[in-house]
């Protein structure tokens, strides 16, 4: 949170900002060494063209904000092989619309919301496709992968009450990929008998 501070006040808005920043900028987040190697990681990362055109907010609607769950978030005691593994992956992971049932795909084009047992069946065949690309997924992860599901059909999956918008607006999809995460690694898991 404190790195992610620090990019906010220096005026990062998109992937593309980060060839701009110096290691000066980061010391008051990290050490010396850590803001070395994260530097080193963003800039391999993101000098490919394709990749520094990607927003690092989530709609045009908020261009100057990161978000919480946005993937500049550094921790000391997380490598960054791995976010950058998992930064990779959510990057270019592509919602199965294709998958969904043909009833689900209706309400989601005509702006309705879906019903729990189609919400479920949306959330176990995006988790089932989350899993083919990675096999340890984060709430970061999720969070990333709710985002863009909410950004392309707001009116149907967008968190609402009475026409307001609630915290971030995708917080209960967050949570249901997260649990259905959970079942299935649970699931995965033997069972000790006694």
């Amino acid at each position: 949170e404190i790195l992610e501070e620090t990019l906010k006040s220096i005026g990062v808005e998109t992937y593309n900002d980060f060839q701009f920043i110096a290691e000066d900028d980061l010391l008051s987040a990290l050490r010396p060494v850590q803001a070395r190697k994260v530097l080193a990681a963003w800039k391999s990362r993101y000098q490919d063209p394709e990749s520094s055109r990607s927003p690092v907010c989530t709609s045009p609607e908020t261009p100057a904000s990161l978000h919480s769950s946005s993937p500049l978030s550094v921790s000391s005691n997380s490598s960054n092989s791995n976010q950058t593994s998992e930064i990779d992956w959510v990057d270019t992971f592509e919602i199965p619309w294709r998958k969904f049932p043909e009833e689900l795909m209706q309400s989601l084009e005509r702006g309705k919301r879906p019903s729990p047992k189609m919400r479920r069946e949306m959330v176990r065949i995006v988790v089932s496709e989350m899993k083919k690309k990675c096999s340890s997924i984060g709430k970061r992860s999720s969070t990333e992968v709710a985002k863009k599901m909410v950004a392309e059909y707001p009116k149907s999956l967008q968190d609402v009450i009475e026409g307001d918008v609630i915290g971030t607006g995708y917080h209960s999809l967050v949570k249901q990929l997260q649990y259905r995460l959970e079942n299935v690694k649970r699931s995965a898991v033997p069972k000790i008998r006694k």
